[in-house]
């Protein structure tokens, strides 16, 4: 599971207007990898006040066609992938019962758009909220399981895992994210 978004040029840097096909090429990438394009869903972060320009119209012809620009992006996408063949089992009869999710979840997060409000008090610049993660990893991994986080960021995604009773392992090369994952497991264990 992948969430990424598209990202717009910045006329400073690049000299002019247009938008990065990250989305695209991370399917691409995964694919030449081996891996199968399986779904994806849209994460809808509120309203149009919710991006970085708080619903301000910048940029472009405003108030004028032709060129709007539409610069304050308000979702981003999770991309599923899976490998090819059939998958081995990974799971008893106990343990399958001990992940099932209940009606509510399977009808909320089986759904191809979410409307989740994003996580504005971490430092981080592409924090999500935990729900998110906590949804990804009730649907795609049984109890006991490793969830492993490549851009562990502040941690929620191994917060999730531990809350639900997986196994998770996180990469993070700033280590100016260290303190924010260590608070977040203090508080886990006042509870």
């Amino acid at each position: 599971v992948i969430n990424i978004t598209n990202m717009k040029s910045r006329i400073k840097v690049e000299k002019k207007s247009f938008l990065y096909p990250i989305v695209p090429d991370i399917v691409k990438i995964m694919k030449d990898l081996g891996f199968i394009f399986f779904d994806e869903i849209v994460w809808v972060k509120g309203n149009a006040n919710n991006g970085a320009l708080k619903g301000k119209p910048l940029f472009g012809s405003y108030p004028y066609p032709p060129t709007p620009k539409i610069l304050d992006s308000i979702f981003e996408n999770i991309l599923i992938f899976r490998t090819e063949g059939k998958q081995k089992e990974r799971y008893n009869k106990e343990l399958k019962e001990i992940s099932k999710l209940t009606k509510e979840e399977w009808r909320d997060y089986t759904k191809g758009i979410w409307f989740i409000e994003p996580d504005r008090k971490a430092k981080h610049p592409a924090t999500f909220p935990i729900e998110i993660p906590k949804r990804l990893i009730k649907l795609y991994s049984f109890k006991n399981e490793l969830i492993l986080d490549p851009f562990a960021g502040t941690g929620t995604t191994l917060l999730a895992a531990k809350l639900l009773g997986r196994r998770g392992i996180g990469y993070e090369i700033n280590k100016s994210y260290l303190p924010e994952i260590e608070e977040k497991f203090n508080s886990i264990k006042k509870i």
